[in-house]
């Protein structure tokens, strides 16, 4: 069992050192074991550098950097960046040369949730399925959150329908 004490910000470098991708968790091992079930680039990973931080906020200001610098690439950059580490200090900033820059939709959560058991799977099932955590489907379906573009269409193949049959539609 991996101690979450410490903030790690990683770096995934395939064949002659050219950037992959950055990222920053709390649970290196098993964000790693994430990324090989779930990305189909994972295969051209030949490293993985490492660093830990005390702070949350020490970790994605590490990671923010690195991604602006490093142009890793399959780092999808958001406009804006209003995670736990950086929350009530939201700011803008330039992505990185080449990223893409995608906003996040609201989901439906009485549709998604419809789907989901219309086709008996559990929350663990689903969220298996699509290759995203259980965390992130629960929270879709109960409070209807925004959800990165690529989540939604993992949950839509998943569920076999079209992408805007999970979206909340703005009237």
């Amino acid at each position: 069992m991996e101690l979450a004490t410490k903030y790690t910000v990683y770096r995934l470098y395939g064949a002659e050192d050219n950037p992959l991708y950055v990222g920053c968790t709390k649970r290196l091992k098993t964000r790693l074991h994430q990324h090989a079930k779930s990305k189909e680039w994972w295969p051209e990973v030949a490293e993985v550098v490492s660093e830990t931080f005390a702070s949350a906020e020490d970790a994605a200001d590490a990671e923010q950097k690195q991604v602006r610098e490093l142009s890793p690439r399959y780092n999808v950059t958001p406009r804006y960046r209003d995670s736990r580490a950086t929350r009530g200090r939201s700011e803008f900033f330039v992505p990185a040369p080449g990223a893409a820059v995608l906003d996040a939709a609201k989901v439906d959560m009485t549709a998604l949730r419809d789907l989901r058991e219309d086709q008996a799977y559990s929350v663990r099932e689903l969220a298996d399925m699509a290759g995203i955590s259980r965390t992130t489907l629960w929270k879709l379906e109960t409070t209807g959150g925004k959800a990165h573009p690529r989540t939604i269409r993992k949950l839509a193949e998943a569920l076999e329908v079209k992408p805007r049959d999970i979206i909340k539609r703005t009237r």
